[in-house]
C-alpha cells in the first residue's frame, strides 16, 4: 500500500519496480481502464537521454559556448 502525496506523487513498491523493469529515469504511461488506473513502461528502447541526441549540432567546444552565452 502507498498513499498520495500532496504533489499527487506515488512511491512504487521496489519489487512491483523490479517485476516490470522500471528503473530511474523511465518513461511511464497512465490510462484509465474500467475505472482503474493502470500504469505501465513506455515502449521504445530509448532511454531518457537518447531523444536528445543530435539536436545540438555544432563543432563548437563547450567552452566556447558557455562563453557565447555569457555575451
Amino acid at each position: 500500500m502507498t498513499t498520495v502525496t500532496r504533489k499527487g506523487q506515488v512511491t512504487i513498491p521496489k519489487e512491483l519496480r523490479e517485476d516490470a523493469g522500471i528503473r530511474p529515469g523511465d518513461d511511464l504511461e497512465f490510462e484509465i481502464v474500467e475505472g482503474e488506473i493502470r500504469i505501465k513502461k513506455k515502449s521504445g528502447g530509448e532511454n531518457s537521454f537518447s531523444k536528445w541526441k543530435g539536436t545540438l549540432e555544432t563543432e563548437k567546444t563547450t567552452e566556447e559556448l558557455i562563453e557565447e552565452l555569457r555575451e
